[in-house]
């Protein structure tokens, strides 16, 4: 068994102020990416069981859509025990209406979206979330 650490850090907040230009939000409209292509990653080998790891399949997802698309996460309890990288892709969006759970014990990040162009993340239930909190201590 793990000992549990726990840390308190305090950080000091610095006000910035900015003020928008141009447009804010997506270049392509949901509507056009997903009729480029959809992604379901049920296709691709995911299960929304609770102990299937969710990652190959997002992955191949998205390698399938990042061209344009929408890669779907439909509702249902996934578990993400692999980090996934979107590497690049151009009018591309991740629809998330199922919940993602973090089982994985890796540092960094657990999705991380890199050298993207047009790229939405959304859902469209308003039911999807990712649960990013590993408690060595609570393992279930």
């Amino acid at each position: 068994m793990l000992p549990c650490i726990f840390l308190l850090v305090a950080t000091a907040i610095t006000p910035v102020f900015a003020q928008l230009s141009g447009k804010v939000g997506p270049l392509t409209s949901h509507a056009s990416k997903s009729a480029i292509k959809t992604c379901n990653v049920l296709d691709y080998g995911a299960k929304a069981d609770k102990a299937t790891d969710l990652g190959p399949a997002l992955l191949s997802a998205f390698t399938a859509c990042k061209a344009g698309g929408t890669v779907i996460v439909p509702s249902g309890d996934y578990v993400l025990a692999t980090w996934v990288t979107f590497e690049g892709g151009k009018a591309w969006a991740l629809q998330l209406d199922g919940v993602i759970y973090r089982t994985g014990t890796s540092a960094g990040n657990m999705l991380f979206v890199r050298n993207a162009n047009d790229f939405e993340m959304f859902s469209s239930k308003g039911e999807g979330a990712i649960q990013g909190t590993y408690d060595p201590c609570n393992v279930v």
